[in-house]
């Protein structure tokens, strides 16, 4: 008997999902190539060091949300 959940089906609105997301200020690659799935009711921490691009990468996940 396994304790791994089986995965639940989800609808690709229930979803969350940046592939392949790079982002540049003038010569400065920010986000590089960058990709994430965030499934409803999963919880995500994002944590950096200052400037490592924390704040880029949940406006573009806000991005995606809409």
């Amino acid at each position: 008997m396994s304790d791994a959940a089986a995965p639940l089906p989800h609808d690709d609105r229930d979803l969350i999902e940046l592939r392949d997301v790079t982002m540049r200020f003038r010569s400065q690659t920010v986000l590089n190539r960058v990709n994430l799935t965030i499934h409803k009711g999963e919880t995500l921490c994002v944590i950096g060091e200052s400037g490592c691009g924390k704040t880029v990468l949940l406006k573009q996940i806000g991005r995606a949300h809409v």
